[in-house]
């Protein structure tokens, strides 16, 4: 059987525009350019991927507007963009719905994880945020830290009528006192029905290190036991897989780590958690 991938979890940028800040390690230079859907369109299409998913990188509404634009290309399958869940949210999502490209605005994402206020997502300013994206049908990606999982948690329970979508299943830690605790909330934000997660920026988990890390493959049994496989979406996080081997490396990783789970399963992740979770069709 041929797989039919879709990637949920994709980065493009121009740094003209959309600087990326947090470029500053020598380890990261590589990143140091701009990333296009052209160069999205050539990375995916070469690994066998022919769909994917473009998530914001900053918190500006401009961002967003570029992306639907560019969302006419055949392989854009939705855009997760940016919209001030402080402030005025409705206002923001009717300029976005406004836009060229409106249909293709499948979620909003806000880096909760950069704010010093840990407590960020549990505001009530926030709160009617998330409710007015609720309104729109869009659903909420969700970018933590694995200690602020508890956060997620809350917000699940606080907001039943909205859809999660927790990036990266919540950045796992490796030491193996962290581990065993992010894998013990990841199972009660699991419990919640409205949250689903994207098997997604793994690989930028260490493999060596001086405590044991845990592996993709004790990564994917958590979250298969937390969420089952009709709860949880491939996702890349590309360009920065490409500082742990590459594109290819991680499509080629993710359909080994997976080869043993039924047809049904392996659809699941593959595309059809990602199609019903953002509500698109193809």
């Amino acid at each position: 059987m041929t797989r039919r991938i879709l990637d949920a979890h994709l980065h493009v940028w121009d740094l003209a525009t959309t600087p990326q800040p947090w470029i500053l390690e020598a380890s990261l230079d590589s990143l140091d350019r701009d990333f296009t859907v052209r160069d999205a369109v050539d990375v995916t299409t070469g690994a066998g991927v022919d769909r994917f998913v473009l998530v914001q990188t900053e918190h500006s509404v401009r961002e967003t507007l570029t992306m639907l634009v560019e969302s006419s290309t055949e392989q854009v399958h939705g855009v997760v963009g940016w919209v001030d869940l402080a402030g005025d949210t409705s206002a923001d999502l009717d300029a976005l719905g406004a836009a060229p490209g409106a249909e293709a605005l499948v979620g909003v994402r806000h880096l909760a994880h950069t704010e010093s206020d840990e407590q960020w997502l549990l505001r009530a300013d926030v709160a009617s945020g998330l409710e007015a994206v609720a309104a729109r049908g869009l659903a909420v990606d969700l970018v933590l830290r694995p200690w602020q999982l508890p956060v997620a948690v809350a917000v699940a329970r606080a907001h039943p009528g909205s859809r999660f979508v927790l990036d990266h299943v919540g950045n796992p830690p490796q030491g193996r006192e962290e581990f065993t605790r992010w894998s013990s909330v990841l199972q009660e934000l699991a419990a919640s029905g409205n949250v689903v997660a994207k098997v997604s920026g793994l690989l930028l988990v260490p493999v060596e290190g001086k405590t044991r890390p845990p592996l993709l493959e004790e990564i994917l049994d958590v979250a298969v036991t937390a969420f089952g496989p009709g709860r949880l979406m491939f996702g890349s996080d590309w360009p920065l897989v490409e500082l742990s081997g590459g594109y290819r490396h991680w499509v080629d990783l993710y359909v080994r780590s997976t080869r043993s789970f039924s047809v049904d399963e392996q659809q699941k992740m593959d595309e059809r958690t990602a199609l019903d979770t953002y509500r698109r069709t193809r």
